[in-house]
């Protein structure tokens, strides 16, 4: 028989959190140390031009943020907007990503 029952056990709070993983640290620090920068770079440089197009995107991911989709309900108009005139266009435009960032603003606090 088990010492505990399901979803139990023997830690019930667990790691604290921020606490760090003493195996994923130092196995990072291994593969640091085995792994430079500069001899991936001198690599992918050696790739075939559509080979390293690709990867070049793949890595992208890891420095820059993927961009969401945003959709706009609620919007003017293409019509409408070509009978305005620029400044009713500026105070429209506004008016549209003051709503976008308000509604933002909310799913973020959610």
């Amino acid at each position: 028989m088990a010492k505990y029952r399901q979803g139990e056990s023997g830690n019930p709070r667990g790691r604290p959190q921020g606490s760090k993983n003493f195996i994923t640290s130092s196995f990072r620090e291994e593969l640091l140390s085995a792994i430079s920068i500069e001899s991936i770079l001198a690599d992918i440089e050696k790739c075939v031009p559509a080979q390293r197009a690709a990867l070049k995107i793949k890595l992208l991911e890891f420095v820059q943020p993927k961009l969401k989709n945003i959709e706009f309900v609620d919007v003017t108009s293409i019509e409408a907007l070509i009978q305005m005139s620029p400044e009713e266009r500026r105070k429209r435009i506004m008016e549209l990503k003051l709503k976008h960032n308000e509604r933002s603003e909310r799913t973020k606090i959610a």
